[in-house]
């Protein structure tokens, strides 16, 4: 694919949906887990895989920085 050559961090992957739906779901599912670090471990679950879909386009953007003014731990929680 042209993206993935000009997007250095850009990557593609053929994947069949309509008879290896779960491993494409896997595939998916372990792109974003691993793109944004356990946050968003699934895009996509099986109800919503159209099966004559050319093709799905997952975009993940993981933005750390620190805070100018930080929170209190005991404050916070992890909502997923």
């Amino acid at each position: 694919m042209e993206l993935s050559s000009r997007v250095p961090s850009a990557t593609t992957e053929t994947l069949d949906f309509a008879s290896q739906p779960n491993k494409a779901l896997t595939a998916i599912s372990a792109w974003a887990d691993k793109a944004t670090e356990g946050l968003v471990p699934q895009v996509v679950d099986r109800t919503g895989l159209n099966h004559d879909a050319g093709a799905y386009l997952v975009k993940a953007t993981f933005f750390k920085t620190n805070w100018s003014t930080a929170f209190r731990v005991e404050r916070t929680s992890r909502s997923c």
